[in-house]
């Protein structure tokens, strides 16, 4: 699974992309809960609930083309996870 960070989300991670190990038939909260276990502790708690095991705020998560947000959605191994968090304003 290659997770990808980019956004707002980008400037609390050494790289864009990490390569994270999942078990064959992980889900959407398997993989949050693998970010934790990696980045938890060293994410702030204004973007990363370690509690929850979630993204704070509004977050865009997609799986290829396709925008995914139910944690039950099914992975697929090598699959690009990316997971953007964009600030807007004026």
């Amino acid at each position: 699974m290659i997770l990808s960070v980019n956004g707002y989300l980008g400037q609390f991670f050494e790289h864009s992309e990490y390569e994270l190990e999942l078990e064959d038939g992980a889900a959407l909260a398997d993989l949050f809960v693998a970010v934790d276990k990696r980045f938890g502790e060293s994410l702030p708690r204004s973007v990363w609930s370690r509690e929850k095991k979630a993204f704070r705020g509004p977050v865009s998560i997609s799986a290829g083309p396709e925008k995914i947000s139910d944690l039950t959605q099914a992975l697929e191994d090598g699959q690009k996870v990316t997971v953007s968090r964009f600030l807007v304003g004026g």
